[in-house]
């Protein structure tokens, strides 16, 4: 209610737009729930942004006020003063409470945009998803009976606030339900494993990441413990998964109780998102008793689409949340096709009306850009993104996102991306771009050798089509965007120029 107040003071009304960046902390929520209450349009911005975009999208959404932390305005003060007329403003200032200002007395509607959340092109002309109050409420009454917390429950926050994941399974669920939530100072595995224990948390909202990251702490713990408990550990999470499959008996907390104290011991809800989850970590996760509920979805749909049941193979993304119908657009005759959703989630819309037109059929339909079919049972398969389909010379369509999940984890090799590579003869080649794993232990010849050897035995196992025939191992991480996600398009370009690089003179 002070927020609200103390906007309108500063004259925001109703539907103009306040900017909002800041790392995860308290004072989000508080900003972002005075913005709601203002009637006003809260925009999320990214903090890690660099004064350059981050002032290309205040200048783009034409907002009257930004509110940031002190890292942000430190990093952004200059650059984003040069916009004009424009006011800023403390996070911490702005939340302060005084029980003696009253919120202004405006209408908040269902169709009224809630959130104005600029997903890409922070470069060039930056668009906008336009969100509405009543795309986030019907999503949030969609999930509640999927994921039932309660007062009792505690939610750590890890991921940033302003992706759309985080802020309405990580913050307007629990809230909805009278939840706790719990905030990090940084993102380091230490201070996870401390909040986790600290706060007693129930539940999480991650990419796959930061299961990734728990997954390495877990089994770097084990392996310390030498090669006979390290065995044991292994059998008994194959047994107790396959227990809970053909039972659904699940003896994880009895077969594992000091990892799964060492999580805090209270977890109830994992809920991963954001890009696919690697094969072997939701092994690991369902073999050890935790519910990892892998969902689907994109910004567009205020984010969720499908929620997949824990254990579910990999690529399955599960059935629609209620509410929300999908179908497969002119399959092929593997039923492959692009994804549609429709829904009261689906947003209003993009700023720029004619890239709308481009996404959104008139009748409500939203092109998700995701190739996917649906199982027998109704439940989404995805197999890759429309634009990264490889089409070789031949014809045949493949799919990066399949290559990788039936690659897996290969030993030796930390990261990699199949990408599609213009051929000589027309058509694309499938490309691989892999980063050897770190290990100081042996010279940097060796560990390119072994790298090369691990990869080209595991390429060696996949079907002849879908083999990739130009293969680089490139010695520094793979870029990625803020969700984790490898930019495919940047990892092409990466591996065209080695390809130029070694190629031999005409």
């Amino acid at each position: 209610d002070a927020t609200a107040a103390r906007l309108a003071a500063l004259g925001v009304k109703k539907g103009d737009r306040v900017v909002i960046s800041g790392h995860n902390h308290p004072d989000w929520p508080l900003a972002f729930f005075g913005i709601a209450r203002a009637g006003a349009t809260a925009v999320p911005i990214d903090p890690a942004l660099d004064s350059v975009q981050l002032a290309n999208v205040v200048r783009e959404s034409e907002a009257k006020i930004v509110l940031w932390d002190e890292k942000v305005e430190e990093a952004c003060a200059a650059e984003v003063r040069k916009i004009g007329p424009l006011t800023t403003e403390r996070l911490s200032a702005i939340t302060a409470v005084d029980p003696s200002l009253a919120r202004p007395q405006i209408e908040v509607l269902e169709d009224d945009v809630a959130s104005l959340i600029y997903t890409s092109g922070t470069t060039g002309k930056p668009k906008g998803v336009m969100l509405t109050h009543g795309n986030f409420t019907s999503l949030i009454a969609a999930l509640a009976p999927l994921f039932p917390l309660g007062t009792g429950d505690r939610v750590l926050s890890v991921l940033p606030l302003h992706h759309t994941f985080e802020f309405t399974c990580g913050m307007l669920l629990p809230f909805s339900r009278g939840s706790r939530v719990v905030y990090l100072d940084e993102l380091k595995g230490d201070r996870v494993s401390a909040a986790l224990k600290e706060a007693r948390v129930t539940a999480m909202v991650g990419v796959p990441a930061v299961w990734q990251l728990l997954e390495r702490r877990i089994l770097s713990q084990v392996q310390a413990k030498g090669p006979v408990v390290e065995k044991a550990f292994d059998l008994a999470a194959d047994l107790n998964r396959q227990l809970a499959r053909t039972t659904g008996i699940d003896l994880g907390r009895v077969l594992f109780g000091p990892v799964h104290e060492g999580l805090g011991g209270s977890i109830r809800y994992l809920i991963s998102g954001g890009a696919a989850l690697p094969k072997e970590t939701q092994k690991l996760f369902a073999g050890l008793g935790f519910k990892l509920t892998e969902g689907y979805g994109l910004t567009e749909a205020a984010p969720v689409l499908t929620v997949a049941k824990p254990g579910s193979p990999a690529g399955q993304v599960g059935k629609p949340i209620p509410g929300v119908t999908i179908k497969i657009d002119s399959p092929d005759e593997h039923g492959v096709g692009e994804v549609l959703a429709r829904g009261p989630n689906v947003m209003a819309g993009y700023t720029d009306a004619e890239a709308t037109k481009l996404v959104k059929s008139e009748d409500g339909w939203l092109h998700t850009g995701d190739l996917g079919k649906l199982d027998r049972n109704g439940r989404l398969v995805l197999v890759g993104r429309v634009k990264d389909v490889i089409v070789t010379a031949t014809g045949e369509n493949v799919y990066p996102d399949d290559i990788e999940r039936m690659l897996g984890q290969i030993p030796h090799i930390k990261e990699l991306a199949i990408v599609g590579v213009t051929g000589r003869s027309g058509g694309e080649r499938v490309g691989c771009i892999a980063v050897p794993e770190e290990d100081d232990s042996v010279e940097r010849g060796v560990r390119i050798e072994r790298a090369q050897a691990s990869l080209r035995a595991a390429i060696g196992k996949l079907p002849y089509g879908r083999q990739p025939t130009i293969l680089h191992l490139y010695d520094a991480p793979l870029p990625r965007t803020a969700t984790r996600k490898v930019k495919r398009n940047e990892a092409r370009a990466m591996l065209e120029r080695m390809i130029h690089a070694t190629a031999r003179p005409d």
